[in-house]
C-alpha cells in the first residue's frame, strides 16, 4: 500500500504509564497483520516488547472488526479492507535506553515499543502526531524524526519514509537543558532530561572536540543533517544506544554534576563518543546479517566485535586525540580494559567470533558463572582493534593504520551496500596487500591471548603486571554490592576449591561475624595456605567450609611510556603519519 499510516500517541493519565496509541491507514487488502518487535536494532537480545501492550482494539470503517492474535508478538485483522484504525495501549515503566517510560515527570520512548507495525505497508510514508496533552507547560518535546506539517493543529506531527526508518528516532518529552553546537557545520544538540548542576559550555566544547575528531577520522563533512545526544539522568548505570541521527545516553546524575570526579566525567564522554562513533560503524556501515533483519526473531552475526569493539577501541582513544585527556590518562583507562580482560578465565574458552554470534543468549543473558565461560566482545575487541593497529603501523613503518581502515571502510559502504561476514578482514588484506588470515585466526576465530605487550613495546610503551588485591591473601571471590552474598567464584580459586557457591551468604569468618567492609582487613590477617573457617547459609542451611587463601594473582596491567621513544608513542596516539 503506497497510502501512509498515521499514528497519534497520547498520555491521557501519565500516573497509570500507559502510552494510549491510535494507529490508522487506509486499507486495500483483504486482511492485515500487524506486530511490535521483539528486539530493538544495537541491542542483542529478545525482549518482547508486546508483553507491554495490555489492551488493543481495531474498527474498520468505523465499525468493530476483529483482530485475532496468532503469536506473541503478531496480530492479524480481517476483514481488512476500509479505513483501518488499531487502538492500544502500552504500558511504559522501563527506565533503560532500550525500552519506554512515562509518569507525571515525562516520558521517553523507543520506536520499537509503541508503534505497531503494518507489514503491509511497512514500505510506506509513517507519521506521528503527539497529542498536545502529552505535553505539559514548559515541557520540551525532542527526537531526530524529521517535522511534518501539523495543518495547523495543536498536535506536533513528525514523519519517516518507512517503518523501519521511524523506529530510529527514539522521542523523549519533558522539562530538559539543551546545549546546541556545531560539527562542521552540522548542527548538533545536547539535551538533559533530569535535575542536574552541570556546565552546559564544557560539555558543549567538550563534544564539539570529540565529534569533530570522529569526523576527522572518516573524513569531512559529518554524514547527517543533525545529530543529538538525549541524555536521562538518574539511576546507577551508564548505557547508551546508538541511532542514525542520534543517541540515547542514561548517565548517572554525578557524572555530570559540576565538580565531577574526573573519572566519571570521562566515563561520560567515553560513552558519547562510542554512541556518535556508532553513526559510522553499524547505523551506515552496516553488517548484512543485521541489515533489514526480521525483528521478531535473533539475527545471528560472527562480526559484532568489529561493530562494538572497534567502536571501543575509538571512543576512549578520541577523547585523547581531542586533547580531554593526557597520555598518561589515556594509558591508564587502556590498562584497565587489558585487565578486566585477562582476569577472565572466559576469554581462554569463547573466541570473539563466537563470542558475537552468541550474543543473544550468553552476552546479554549472563550469569555468576560468565567470568569463567565467556568474553566480552567489546573489552577484547577493543584490544585486538589496539593490536591490529599496531601492527598495521609496524608492519608499514607508520604508512598504514587503523585509521586508514575505517576511512576505507567509510568510502566503500557509505552509499549503502553492507558488509559481508568477511567483508572487514578482506579490506585489511587489501590494504596491507597480504593474507591476514592469520592474524584473525588468531585474534578472532581463536582464544589465545593477543601479544599486546610485544605491539606496545614496538611503539614505546611498557606492559607490566602487579596484583590486584592490596592485603597478601586472596580468596578469589566476589560480593554483591553492600552485601555478603557471594556473586562470583572465579575459577581454580581457592573459593572454589573450598567449595564456595554463588548465591552463598557469608555470615562468619573463623568464628567471627562477616562483614563486606571487612574483608580485606580479614585477608591481612590470614596467612597464604593456612586454612580459614567460612560459615555460610546456603539457601536456610547452615554449613561450615574450610578454604586455604592463595597469593593474589598479578592480574592488574600497568602500561607505562618508556622514555625516550615518546614520538614512536604519539605516532599511534594521535593518529600521525
Amino acid at each position: 500500500m503506497s497510502a501512509p499510516v498515521h499514528y497519534r500517541l497520547s498520555t491521557p493519565h501519565p500516573e497509570r504509564h500507559l502510552f494510549d496509541v491510535c494507529l490508522s491507514l487506509d486499507s486495500t487488502h483483504d486482511t492485515l497483520t500487524f506486530s511490535l518487535p521483539d528486539w530493538v536494532p544495537g541491542s542483542y537480545m529478545i525482549r518482547d516488547y508486546a508483553r507491554h501492550i495490555v489492551h488493543i482494539e481495531a474498527t474498520v470503517d468505523g465499525h468493530p472488526a476483529t483482530l485475532r492474535k496468532c503469536s506473541k508478538s503478531r496480530w492479524q485483522l480481517s476483514p481488512a479492507k476500509g479505513a483501518v484504525s488499531v487502538h492500544y495501549a502500552v504500558y511504559a515503566l522501563d527506565p533503560s535506553v532500550r525500552g519506554a517510560y512515562l509518569d507525571t515527570r515525562g516520558w521517553f520512548c523507543q520506536g520499537v515499543c509503541v508503534f505497531l507495525r503494518c507489514h503491509e505497508a511497512a514500505a510506506a510514508e509513517h507519521r506521528v502526531s503527539v497529542a498536545a496533552e502529552a505535553l505539559r507547560p514548559g515541557w520540551s518535546l525532542e527526537t531526530s524524526l524529521p517535522v511534518a506539517s501539523a495543518d495547523g493543529a495543536p498536535d506536533r506531527a513528525f514523519r519517516a519514509d518507512a517503518y523501519a526508518s521511524l523506529i530510529d528516532h527514539p522521542l523523549m518529552a519533558g522539562e530538559v537543558r539543551q546545549v546546541d553546537f556545531d560539527v562542521f557545520g552540522v548542527p548538533h544538540s545536547l539535551v538533559i532530561a533530569g535535575r542536574c548542576d552541570c556546565d552546559p559550555a564544557r560539555l558543549a566544547a567538550d563534544l564539539a572536540a570529540i565529534c569533530e575528531t570522529h569526523v576527522r577520522c572518516f573524513g569531512e563533512p559529518p554524514p547527517m543533517p543533525h545529530y543529538r545526544f538525549l541524555v536521562r539522568l538518574g539511576g546507577d548505570r551508564l548505557g547508551g544506544l546508538e541511532h542514525r541521527d542520534c543517541t540515547v545516553l542514561a548517565v548517572p546524575r554525578r557524572h555530570l554534576v559540576r565538580g565531577a570526579a574526573r573519572s566519571d566525567y570521562a566515563d561520560f564522554l567515553s560513552l558519547a563518543s562510542h554512541e556518535y562513533f556508532h553513526a559510522w560503524l553499524v547505523k551506515r556501515i552496516r553488517p548484512a546479517a543485521l541489515a533489514g533483519a526480521p525483528l521478531d526473531r535473533e539475527a545471528y552475526t560472527r562480526t559484532l566485535w568489529v561493530f562494538e569493539g572497534i567502536t571501543s577501541y575509538y571512543d576512549e582513544l578520541a577523547l585523547l586525540r581531542a586533547g580531554l585527556i593526557g597520555p598518561a590518562e589515556y594509558l591508564s583507562r587502556l590498562a584497565t580494559t587489558v585487565s578486566r580482560v585477562q582476569r577472565g578465565v572466559g576469554r581462554l574458552r569463547q573466541s570473539l567470533s563466537d563470542a558475537s554470534f552468541d550474543a543473544w543468549t550468553r552476552f546479554y543473558k549472563q550469569d555468576e558463572n560468565a567470568a569463567n565461560a565467556i568474553v566480552s566482545y567489546y573489552a577484547k575487541g577493543a584490544l585486538v582493534a589496539l593490536a591490529l593497529d599496531l601492527s598495521l603501523r609496524q608492519r608499514s613503518d607508520g604508512a598504514l593504520s587503523l585509521d586508514a581502515v575505517m576511512r576505507a571502510f567509510w568510502q566503500r559502504h557509505q552509499l549503502g551496500e553492507t558488509v559481508a561476514e568477511d567483508g572487514f578482514e578482506t579490506l585489511v588484506s587489501e590494504l596491507v596487500n597480504e593474507d591476514m588470515g592469520a592474524f584473525f585466526d588468531q585474534a578472532v576465530r581463536g582464544c589465545d591471548d593477543v601479544p599486546l605487550d610485544i605491539y606496545l613495546a614496538a611503539q614505546g610503551v611498557s606492559m607490566k603486571w602487579q596484583p590486584a588485591e592490596r592485603a597478601p591473601a586472596w580468596l578469589g571471590c566476589t560480593f554483591r554490592p553492600g552485601t555478603t552474598d557471594v556473586a562470583v567464584v572465579h575459577e581454580d580459586s581457592p573459593a572454589q576449591r573450598g567449595g564456595l557457591t554463588p548465591g552463598d551468604e557469608l555470615v562468619a569468618w573463623q568464628g567471627v561475624r562477616f562483614r563486606a567492609e571487612d574483608e580485606t582487613a580479614l585477608r591481612c590477617t590470614a596467612t597464604v595456605g593456612e586454612a580459614v573457617d567460612l560459615d555460610v547459609f546456603r539457601g536456610d542451611e547452615l554449613i561450615r567450609l574450610s578454604v586455604q587463601p592463595a597469593a593474589p594473582a598479578r592480574s592488574v596491567c600497568v602500561l607505562e611510556s618508556k622514555p625516550g621513544f615518546e614520538a614512536c608513542r604519539d605516532q599511534w596516539l594521535y593518529g600521525r603519519v
